[in-house]
C-alpha cells in the first residue's frame, strides 16, 4: 500500500511539473488546480501548495510570491 502511495504522489508532481512546464508565465496554485482539473485529477489546491513547497525545496520549481511559481 505505501508503495501506491508513493507512486500516486509521484504522478501528482510529474503532473504539477507539467502544468507548469507548458505555461507561457507563473502560476498559483487555483490556476495549476483548473488546469489539473480539466485533465482529470481532483486535488485540492492545498495539496497542490504542498507538492510545490516540496518541488521547491528540491530545486525544481521557483516561488516568486504571489505571481505564483515558475519551473
Amino acid at each position: 500500500m505505501a508503495r501506491e502511495t508513493r507512486e500516486k504522489c509521484e504522478r501528482h508532481r510529474l503532473e504539477i511539473l507539467q502544468v507548469l512546464r507548458k505555461a507561457s508565465q507563473p502560476m498559483t496554485s487555483s490556476e495549476i488546480a483548473q488546469q489539473l482539473h480539466s485533465a482529470g485529477y481532483r486535488l485540492s489546491e492545498r495539496s497542490i501548495r504542498l507538492y510545490l513547497r516540496e518541488l521547491d525545496a528540491e530545486g525544481l520549481t521557483e516561488s516568486l510570491g504571489h505571481r505564483g511559481r515558475q519551473i
